[in-house]
């Protein structure tokens, strides 16, 4: 449920939800080497979403996100039952962490102004980069801070603390720069 509604979160910029399943599905594929077929043609599947996306022929929406939430959440459940000697909690974490930072951030903040933390506003990480920089280089921005944390743990094998603190910096720092 928490990726579903941060994911749901997310879907607020062209191309941004779909990038993120994206990266699940590729970061998953390569390190399981498992339904190599299936993820193929999700991967192409959302290849041509991303195109189409860009170019406001087709949206997500509630129904695509919910779909796709669950297939990841899904796919990240069995994998774990199955690979928890090689899939720990902390790099399931950091696979999460961008959206779920965010919608944690937003959950509070919502409250503490004593507004409907459910209801949509335009306080997300990703519209205030948009705000400041464009579609293109939110993207790009959001992207390289999704895979940083998970990528340093798994090519260069840090430590797990290292790379959850190292999400929280990228984190906060991506927030001072979009709001400043």
């Amino acid at each position: 449920l928490l990726l579903l509604n941060s994911i749901n979160f997310s879907d607020g910029i062209n191309c941004l939800a779909a990038l993120i399943f994206l990266f699940y599905f590729v970061y998953l594929g390569i390190k399981f080497n498992e339904s190599i077929f299936l993820l193929s043609i999700i991967i192409i599947s959302l290849l041509f979403f991303i195109y189409m996306n860009w170019k406001n022929k087709c949206f997500l929406g509630d129904g695509g996100v919910y779909l796709i939430s669950f297939i990841v959440s899904q796919y990240i459940i069995l994998n774990y039952k199955i690979h928890y000697v090689s899939f720990h909690i902390e790099e399931i974490f950091l696979l999460l962490y961008l959206p779920g930072y965010d919608l944690l951030r937003l959950f509070i903040f919502r409250i503490f102004q004593k507004k409907n933390p459910f209801k949509g506003d335009n306080n997300h990480v990703h519209h205030l980069l948009y705000n400041k920089i464009g579609l293109v280089k939110t993207l790009l921005i959001y992207m390289v801070c999704l895979i940083t944390p998970v990528t340093l743990l798994s090519v260069l094998n840090l430590n797990y603390l290292i790379c959850i603190v190292l999400s929280v910096l990228i984190y906060i720092s991506l927030i001072n720069y979009a709001k400043n």
